[in-house]
């Protein structure tokens, strides 16, 4: 997948010969496809079929022999981690592209998009995360025929949540209890609070 395929045909008449190509697909016209040469950039899955084309001139109308491309499913560009992945502050998370694309290839990888600074290798590493190393990280790969842009991975930093409170504190219904952490929701009532944890705990004061 990702790579460019030329299919060609050659035609044994003189060239006084007014000469006409047609090529298919399984059978099927490819529109605007009136050449010697087919080109298919990038092949995708979409590509795989029976390739063959009509040559035509005054004498008649003949087809050529089908050539049948088959795709690799493997991914043009494809990264040792995938989909979302979560570390922890100052923890480090290691990204590799691997690529089947011809030729030399160059590497850059972004963050949200936009390009990181001297990342221009196979690899790159989120090193001593923090909350601003949250985000969207993809690496562009490119030779002759273009870029290429790999699998985008979601990196998330966890950072513990912490849990404040105020007010009238006549039953300990605001004194926090020293180690929660990582609450997602907070009830409280007139002299009691409650904190739902991610695990699906609930802690109870007041």
């Amino acid at each position: 997948m990702g790579q460019n395929v030329t299919l060609s045909v050659g035609v044994n008449v003189g060239t006084e010969y007014a000469t006409t190509y047609q090529w298919r697909k399984d059978g099927s016209n490819i529109a605007g496809a009136t050449s010697a040469t087919l080109g298919l950039p990038r092949i995708a899955g979409s590509d795989a079929g029976n390739y063959d084309v009509v040559v035509t001139n005054w004498l008649g109308s003949a087809t050529s022999a089908a050539a049948t491309v088959t795709v690799n499913a493997t991914a043009a560009v494809s990264m040792n981690v995938s989909g979302q992945r979560v570390i922890a502050p100052g923890g480090n998370l290691d990204l590799t592209a691997t690529t089947v694309l011809p030729g030399p290839v160059t590497y850059q990888w972004r963050k949200n998009g936009q390009p990181i600074a001297n990342a221009t290798g196979a690899s790159f590493t989120v090193a001593n995360a923090t909350v601003r190393s949250s985000g969207v990280y993809q690496v562009v790969v490119t030779n002759s025929a273009g870029p290429l842009f790999g699998p985008a991975v979601f990196v998330s930093v966890n950072v513990p949540t912490q849990v404040r409170a105020w007010g009238l504190n006549t039953s300990g219904q605001t004194t926090v209890p020293v180690g929660l952490t990582n609450a997602i929701a907070v009830a409280a009532g007139s002299a009691h609070t409650l904190a739902l944890k991610s695990d699906g705990t609930v802690v109870a004061w007041g």
